[in-house]
């Protein structure tokens, strides 16, 4: 009797996520997994030790090692070569570097083509954006031949997914072992839809229809009550989001923020009011998750990203002039972006000297896509920004006394 042969899995991206979510799953879901990444130090590690740890921080600390695994250099031709026979690829490299992996995964769909190979691989984005891997094949699309587009529509599957796991930081313990924190919680959702040939058995994974809802409730709700916590916390002078958010002027305003943003799901998808505030009131409750040693710096790293059009702060605030609903506290996060800067934090650095050069109003039409048809929601923003710099200002008086 012949031995089943174990799918193959590539995953772009050997960071909090990858290690800490999307890698520990396909592993336990019996998939062979590469880790490509440009870290040598961590690719070195993990290439020595075979394994990693991973700590899931609930009401118990639970170590769990994870084992099987493959490395291989991002840059490497192999990578090229694995493309070329893998049944899934997954990505957790940020928004901005799907742009630099997008050439390599084309190569790879090309050497696919150029080998006859007509078994169905699908590729999954797994990064904190809407329909992240639609962004990703529009990337990649462009450098494979016109020729060959027939082969990528019928044999490659480009499958749109929601992540939700809050994994804060990654440590390198004095003896070289790898190993990564991360909340106990878990969801990933994937778009049943989009598979070419049979759905892969993924553990922990929900297949469904209608995934723009799950996309946009976690967004809406995880992602813009984090970032207002963070930058918030910026602010009022904390360090860690589990500091803020236990400040009650925040946490009110956070809370109130995602209560809004929530008003506007339930009227775009007819939501049992009752059941989104359950799952508003768990959100939140994850940021005051005391083992979670999560940094102000790194949830509200690239505010630029964060303040984009199609992003978690003017999206679901347009949706609240939709349905003329309260916005007061959203207008607040928003507003609190603006005042973040963190010296390595580039995009910061570049929102900052805009503002210097240009003013708010032009950085708000600049940066979210606004424009003279959101005059009226622009002077709102202003004015929370300049409610937050009388604070500002007060604080520095305070501190000079």
């Amino acid at each position: 009797m012949s031995k089943i042969q174990k799918l193959k899995a590539l995953h772009f991206g050997a960071g909090n996520i990858g290690l800490g979510f999307i890698g520990q799953l396909l592993i336990k879901s019996n998939f062979v997994v590469y880790f490509a990444d440009i870290d040598e130090n961590i690719l070195k590690i993990l290439s020595l030790e075979k394994k990693y740890l991973v700590n899931e921080l609930g009401k118990r600390l639970i170590t769990k090692e994870i084992r099987g695994i493959n490395v291989v250099h991002s840059n490497d031709i192999k990578v090229i070569s694995l493309i070329g026979e893998v049944d899934l690829i997954t990505t957790s490299v940020g928004v901005n570097v799907l742009k630099d992996i997008s050439l390599i995964i084309a190569k790879g769909l090309i050497l696919r083509s150029n080998k006859k190979n007509f078994h169905p691989l699908n590729i999954i984005s797994c990064e904190n954006l809407i329909y992240a891997t639609n962004y990703l094949y529009q990337q990649i699309i462009k450098y494979i031949p016109t020729k060959l587009h027939n082969f990528i529509h019928d044999y490659i599957g480009f499958i749109n997914s929601s992540v939700d796991r809050i994994v804060p930081l990654k440590t390198t313990k004095e003896d070289k072992k790898l190993s990564v924190n991360v909340e106990s919680f878990y969801e990933w959702v994937v778009d049943k839809n989009q598979f070419k040939g049979l759905i892969p058995n993924i553990h922990g994974v929900k297949f469904k229809n209608n995934l723009i809802y799950y996309i946009e409730r976690k967004i809406f709700t995880l992602n813009t009550g984090h970032a207002i916590t963070a930058y918030l916390g910026n602010v009022y002078g904390y360090q860690k989001i589990i500091e803020a958010i236990s400040d009650d002027r925040i946490y009110k305003i956070v809370l109130g923020a995602m209560q809004e943003t929530g008003e506007f799901l339930i009227k775009k998808y007819n939501l049992k009011p009752e059941s989104h505030y359950l799952y508003i009131n768990k959100t939140i409750s994850r940021f005051k998750n005391i083992y979670i040693n999560d940094s102000i710096v790194r949830v509200a790293r690239n505010p630029i990203q964060k303040l984009k059009f199609n992003e978690r702060f003017i999206r679901p605030l347009l949706g609240t002039l939709k349905y003329n609903l309260s916005n007061s506290n959203l207008l607040i996060g928003i507003a609190s972006v603006l005042h973040y800067r963190h010296p390595k934090d580039i995009e910061s650095n570049r929102l900052h000297n805009f503002i210097q050069k240009e003013g708010i109003y032009k950085t708000l039409v600049n940066f979210c896509g606004l424009d003279n048809n959101h005059k009226k929601i622009l002077f709102c923003i202003l004015n929370s920004y300049f409610d937050l710099s009388k604070y500002y200002l007060k604080k520095i008086k305070l501190l000079s006394n």
